[in-house]
């Protein structure tokens, strides 16, 4: 019955009852402008050298298709920066729900728990006629979400899903091709 109680949790989320209630542009202008002044502060390491072998391969690709898909070379820094600040912006979305995790130190299970619900909470908003991005973007901001939305430091910041009602002329580039993710 787990999985049918947090169905019932995304579904209070997106009736504004469960998750606090965020101004996207105002997380987005305050995110900005901590880009601007280079304050990247995640709360959880994000080394890629970390990622070697067959992994490393698939990041790397996964970011091509992003930005090819996108219409950005790899050598054009002003095409990503935006690329960037568009992601930070939620890629046009009106809503966006921060995901945060209580610091249990090295504790995985809270990490496992927290993917089923990311999980549940996009299916369920497809069911009701949503789009959803899950982004990493707003990890590296975690200080300023908790500022805007009242969250105790104790709580870890995981990433944010960007949602709203899918425009279907819009160019996706999340859905472009890949040879392998």
């Amino acid at each position: 019955m787990i999985m049918g109680s947090m169905t019932a949790v995304a579904a209070a989320a997106l009736r504004n009852r469960f998750l606090p209630a965020l101004s996207a542009e105002a997380a987005a202008i305050a995110m900005l402008a901590k880009l601007s002044k280079g304050e990247l502060k995640p709360d959880f390491s994000y080394d890629q050298s970390l990622f070697t072998g067959i992994y490393e391969d698939r990041y790397r690709d996964a970011y091509r298709c992003i930005y090819e898909a996108a219409g950005v070379a790899r050598e054009d820094k002003a095409a990503r920066r935006r690329l960037t600040e568009e992601n930070l912006t939620f890629y046009g979305a009106p809503h966006a729900a921060f995901i945060f995790i209580p610091d249990t130190g090295d504790n995985v299970d809270v990490v496992m728990d927290a993917g089923m619900f990311i999980q549940t909470f996009m299916l369920t908003l497809a069911d009701r006629g949503f789009g959803s991005v899950p982004q990493l973007i707003c990890a590296f901001f975690p200080n300023t979400v908790r500022e805007i939305l009242g969250i105790p430091a104790n709580h870890k910041l995981l990433l944010d899903i960007s949602f709203g009602h899918p425009d279907a002329n819009a160019k996706s580039i999340l859905s472009a091709p890949c040879a392998r993710i």
